[in-house]
């Protein structure tokens, strides 16, 4: 994304350029006493982020994420972690056994 944010801007949803998100990456790192690490950044936030709201209404999450697609959210940046895998399989069985329940 190619945009021009004033650094101070008021604005929460005003684009941010990745020059400046990076900046403030690597001070909140330098802040928190944390060496740089690969494949901890942004991308990683987001990804938790969208994980973590999984359960909005995808066209919120999309804004809230400023994410243009649902497509890019669902491909991309949403995984369920293993709690929601067995809960989604707990909830499978028990519908499952239920449909095939004979009184």
């Amino acid at each position: 994304m190619r945009c021009r944010r004033e650094r101070h801007s008021k604005d929460p949803f005003a684009c941010m350029s990745r020059s400046l998100a990076r900046d403030w990456w690597k001070r909140a790192e330098r802040f928190a006493g944390l060496e740089p690490k690969r494949g901890r950044g942004w991308h990683s936030l987001r990804r938790t982020f969208a994980s973590d709201l999984m359960d909005l209404p995808l066209k919120v999450l999309c804004d809230l994420g400023g994410w243009k697609t649902a497509e890019t959210v669902l491909q991309c940046y949403q995984r369920p972690d293993e709690d929601r895998l067995r809960k989604a399989i707990e909830e499978y069985r028990g519908v499952d056994c239920a449909s095939n329940w004979r009184a």
